[in-house]
């Protein structure tokens, strides 16, 4: 089995110099990626970075928040992959998605759609 990088209480962040407009480009191509089952990548057509509590297996990692890189793609995870991912909760049911996230420096992040943050897109000052 391969360890990853779980988020969970996700949610995108976006730099207030880059712009609403930025936030509102990649939340609109998000959203439709979520909707559209036709593509298993997003490549992400502005600046953003993911924030969440990081998890290795069902654990947080010190319990805070973390920010990544700058986000590159989002891929959907195929059944064939999530099943060899340490990351995947004990009772994960069919219903739920999970999506990787691959940074600039190539990292990669996984969540599921339904475990995001109250505010999933947010303005921030700095990082």
């Amino acid at each position: 089995m391969r360890q990853c990088n779980m988020l969970k209480n996700w949610g995108f962040c976006f730099l207030n110099k880059h712009g609403n407009l930025n936030r509102m480009i990649i939340a609109d191509s998000f959203d439709l990626f979520l909707g559209q089952k036709s593509s298993n990548r997003l490549r992400v057509p502005g600046r953003c970075v993911l924030k969440g509590i990081i998890y290795k297996g069902n654990e947080a990692l010190e319990g805070k928040e973390i920010h990544t890189e700058e986000i590159r793609y989002i891929d959907r995870v195929n059944r064939e992959l999530e099943q060899k991912l340490q990351c995947q909760p004990e009772t994960a049911s069919p219903q739920h998605n999970l999506y990787r996230a691959t940074t600039t420096s190539g990292s990669e992040f996984f969540f599921y759609s339904d475990d995001h943050a109250d505010e999933l897109y947010q303005m921030i000052e700095r990082i």
